[in-house]
């Protein structure tokens, strides 16, 4: 699930705002802008208030065991509904992220919780706790993407289809189709005796790369590229090369190194022994450590691999990079920076660097990726060149949902299925160091009642609603048969009997 930063809620308002975009937050599924919690069988007596940033918050226990709750809508995008209420007494949220993919199919992850505040700063006391309750620790945020050629996304990711206006899952890694570029190539000539060459020519050379002429000059064999004693005065390397990413070899000294630049290695630029090694090797990052603290972007070795710190978290000490996990995508601590190729050094080689890989659009319209860093020219372009598949690999296909015909192997279009069903229920089955036992469960409703006034000699049950004289609404805490000394608010002993309830309007 992509989790964004751009928006967040108001808590005043309970309305969601963007910080860093005009986008309007899209709704999803139609969920309604209410739903009713009604919490039952609920038994807090003798349960120590230990949820808590406090060794000694404790309260008394909750009495009422029957509660419904008001719930107003907070967010809905990318995937997550979020509904809440807060008031000075109970806070209750219900978070459901109703659309994820995990390669087995689509699950749902649903978070509800009721806890009562205390007068002590930080200390709650849960009432009922049911779900994946470490979906959200802190206010959560989430935004959409439009699917466009400019966006990538990866497995998990929501996108927003500008065609359709519906939301999509992605289930397969998508590059953007602007990461993949005009394929642009060399059309050398075969190189001959006594002719007149003029800057800018190129040729072939007798080792089968392309060379260009730098000095307008009459050829002879001395001056043939590359086997005359004098090429070098007349011809240079065409430096236009597509590139595989960055080799990485061990040098003489048996340290790792990267290559700076695509360059044909020869004995005077190989590491560390080359006279002019540094002009197109530089120095790899030290191996990976368990007793160093790396900090917000900070690169290490490890093994064939090369990782970057994710956050600038003071303990990011200790945490082994996890690169068998779909390489890092999915690693809290560590990325691995891709289009790396460990590789060993041999002179007369074209050495990749610069920058990751080469990505053209091939001439069926579809995505490569290069394989091997070359000089283009007509017989390794893709896929038209006799050998262009030595130097280029298919990588990728347009898949913009419900137009391009491979779209259903990037996107599955998203179906809603809610809770809000009469008889759907969850039950607090909340086990942890601080919480134990079973107590009670919750059922979901988008139907809102309409409290009654207060009526005289009716049998309450602990659970019922009603207005009270201030047009409040208050909850039965205790089964009794109501007359006028326990009418909220005006009854002398009503409190008794009955306790404001907030989270309804």
């Amino acid at each position: 699930m992509s989790i964004g930063k751009s928006i967040h809620v108001d808590k005043a308002s309970g309305k969601v705002k963007f910080l860093e975009s005009s986008r309007k937050v899209i709704a999803t599924c139609g969920f309604p802008q209410r739903i009713m919690l009604t919490f039952s069988e609920i038994h807090e007596a003798g349960f120590s208030c230990g949820y808590t940033y406090e060794d000694d918050c404790d309260t008394p226990p909750w009495v009422n065991p029957n509660r419904r709750f008001i719930l107003n809508k907070t967010a809905d995008a990318g995937g997550v509904i979020a509904y809440e209420c807060n008031d000075t007494i109970f806070r209750v949220r219900f978070i459901m992220q109703y659309i994820t993919y995990d390669g087995n199919g689509f699950r749902r992850y649903i978070w509800v919780y009721l806890y009562r505040k205390t007068a002590i700063a930080n200390c709650i006391c849960p009432l009922f706790m049911s779900g994946w309750e470490h979906i959200w620790q802190d206010e959560f945020s989430d935004e959409f993407q439009s699917i466009t050629d400019s966006a990538s996304s990866i497995v998990g990711n929501t996108g927003l289809s500008l065609n359709t206006g519906e939301q999509y899952l992605c289930i397969k890694h998508r590059r953007a189709w602007s990461d993949y570029k005009v394929w642009s190539g060399y059309t050398p000539s075969n190189w001959q005796d006594n002719k007149q060459y003029n800057v800018g020519e190129l040729v072939w050379a007798t080792n089968g790369d392309i060379v260009i002429c730098n000095t307008q000059h009459t050829s002879t064999f001395a001056t043939k590229p590359i086997t005359g004693e004098s090429w070098t005065s007349k011809w240079q390397w065409a430096t236009y090369s597509y590139r595989h990413g960055v080799d990485v070899v061990t040098g003489t000294d048996g340290k790792k190194y990267y290559s700076r630049r695509i360059h044909t290695s020869d004995p005077s630029n190989k590491p560390v022994t080359g006279g002019s090694w540094g002009l197109y090797w530089g120095a790899c990052p030290a191996e990976w450590s368990s007793n160093t603290t790396y900090t917000s972007g900070q690169v290490a070795m490890y093994g064939d691999n090369v990782v970057r710190s994710r956050y600038n978290y003071v303990n990011n000490k200790g945490h082994t990079p996890d690169v068998d996990n779909d390489s890092c995508l999915y690693d809290y601590w560590w990325e691995v920076i891709f289009d790396h190729n460990f590789t060993t050094w041999s002179s007369g080689r074209l050495y990749s660097g610069g920058g990751g890989n080469s990505r053209v659009r091939g001439t069926d319209n579809k995505g490569y990726k290069c394989i091997k860093a070359h000089q283009p020219h007509a017989d390794n372009k893709p896929i038209t060149g006799s050998n262009w598949q030595d130097y280029w690999e298919f990588e990728y296909k347009k898949n913009t949902p419900e137009i391009d015909p491979d779209w259903k192997e990037y996107w599955a279009k998203i179906k809603c299925d809610t809770l809000f069903q009469e008889g759907r229920f969850l039950v607090n089955e909340q086990m942890d160091e601080f919480v134990t036992g079973r107590w009670g469960k919750v059922e979901f409703s988008a139907e809102i009642p309409e409290f009654l006034a207060w009526q005289n000699d009716y049998e309450y049950k602990v659970g019922d609603m009603v207005v009270g004289d201030d047009n409040q609404v208050y909850a039965c805490e205790i089964d009794h048969t109501s007359s006028f000394e326990n009418k909220p608010v005006s009854g002398t002993n009503w409190n008794d009997y009955w306790i404001l309830a907030e989270c309804v309007d």
